[in-house]
């Protein structure tokens, strides 16, 4: 999302500088004059993502994509802001809307992959990471996502640690880990390879 010129690069600044209060301070301001401000709504959630607030994350990114329902953006937010409160299979749907409408965004498909690796689906997950990686090779979040989805399929040897680290090196607030889904299937796949080690 490109926010600049429309007074929300400030709010981006915010955010990188890890102030997230200052950041929600200055968006409630200007959502106090424009209540339907999608860039502002999908800002929100991501202060709110960042926070490890699922339920507002996610309501703020749905009314994000009330108010601009053709931005891909507003969908992936909303995806995320899914994944955060443990529904793959609905942020699934948000990532494939994103998709949808933005057909070369290879961050669209590398989150997808990721909710499919939460679902622990591999054939899916393996097949939009490939897509993402052939749309943007060397795209530094793609990379990152990748190496996520390898270790929530279980197909690197990184330890449960490992795991948690990477994970939590990406996405503020551990997203995924927050997940049920995929916290069983890191605990799940830790726990086989101690046995199979002792």
């Amino acid at each position: 999302m490109n926010d600049q010129g429309d007074g929300l690069e400030r709010v981006w600044m915010l955010l990188e500088a890890g102030r997230t209060e200052a950041a929600l301070t200055e968006l409630h301001i200007r959502l106090s004059a424009d209540p339907h401000d999608a860039r502002a709504l999908h800002l929100l959630s991501e202060c709110h993502q960042r926070k490890g607030e699922a339920q507002p994350a996610y309501e703020a990114a749905m009314a994000s994509v009330a108010a601009s329902p053709d931005d891909p953006e507003s969908h992936a937010q909303a995806g995320w802001s899914l994944l955060l409160l443990g529904r793959a299979d609905t942020a699934l749907s948000a990532f494939t809307e994103a998709i949808r409408l933005d057909p070369w965004g290879a961050h669209h498909f590398a989150h997808r992959a990721l909710a499919h690796a939460a679902r622990l689906d591999r054939r899916k997950a393996e097949a939009d990471i490939a897509r993402a990686r052939e749309l943007r090779p060397h795209d530094a979040q793609v990379v990152s996502i990748h190496g996520q989805v390898l270790t929530l399929l279980g197909r690197t040897p990184a330890s449960e640690e490992g795991a948690v680290a990477m994970l939590l090196g990406f996405r503020p607030a551990a997203l995924i880990l927050l997940s049920p889904v995929v916290r069983a299937a890191v605990l799940a796949r830790a726990a086989r390879r101690r046995d199979a080690e002792g």
